[in-house]
């Protein structure tokens, strides 16, 4: 602004000329100030401009500044609660982990007592079925008894027969001391029932036989 007054202090004594009209030098002194006034003007008013122009990018600036001074509190607050976050994603992990481990550990114990389950389940199915086998030849033997006892009772009934019909005369015949025929038929009788009884006889089992003591590892 001093400028511009600065010129018009030079231009109003040429304002102030004789009546007679100015000279050419002042007539070019006029128009040269003349000019420059306006351009004086011209660049008053861009100043003007500018300084306005200046004054919106200023809020602009200072607009963009808080919004970044904001979005810096904002991102440091989020950073704050993704840390607590991870760490407490981190504890939960580590929970997880060591629970798992529990698990793998019951986990092998019980396939361990599983095994041990199993190993006596197999111990027993096998004695089950040695004690089947040995029932089904204790049956076989009941019967193979059973029918010797009847085989017995038959035999016996012969001989009670055969006695209940031995007559006076032929215990008399049995004591014939020449012949003896009687005698002789008698005693083949009494072997052959004594024979008879014996292949039905029930005879005790053999003992197992003992396992070679030497034979065992050390």
């Amino acid at each position: 602004m001093r400028p511009f007054l600065l010129l018009l202090a030079l231009a109003l004594p040429l304002a102030a000329a004789p009546a007679e009209g100015p000279s050419p030098a002042e007539t070019k002194l006029r128009e040269t100030l003349k000019a420059t006034m306006l351009q004086l003007r011209t660049a008053e008013a861009d100043k003007a401009n500018l300084q306005a122009e200046k004054d919106v990018n200023d809020a602009k600036v200072k607009e963009l500044a808080a919004q970044v001074d904001k979005l810096t509190k904002q991102a440091a607050a989020d950073q704050t609660t993704a840390k607590k976050q991870i760490e407490d994603l981190t504890g939960k992990n580590a929970a997880q982990e060591q629970l798992i481990g529990k698990f793998k550990e019951a986990l092998e114990k019980w396939k361990e007592g599983y095994a041990k389950a199993s190993g006596v389940a197999n111990a027993k199915e096998a004695e089950r079925s040695k004690l089947s086998d040995q029932n089904a030849i204790l049956r076989r033997k009941v019967e193979d008894q059973r029918a010797k006892n009847v085989a017995l009772a038959k035999t016996a009934n012969e001989i009670l027969d055969r006695y209940s019909k031995f007559g006076v005369g032929e215990a008399l015949s049995a004591r014939e001391p020449f012949t003896g025929i009687t005698r002789a038929r008698l005693e083949a009788l009494v072997q052959d029932y004594s024979d008879k009884i014996e292949d039905n006889r029930l005879k005790p089992e053999p003992a197992p036989a003992k396992k070679d003591q030497s034979q065992k590892k050390p």
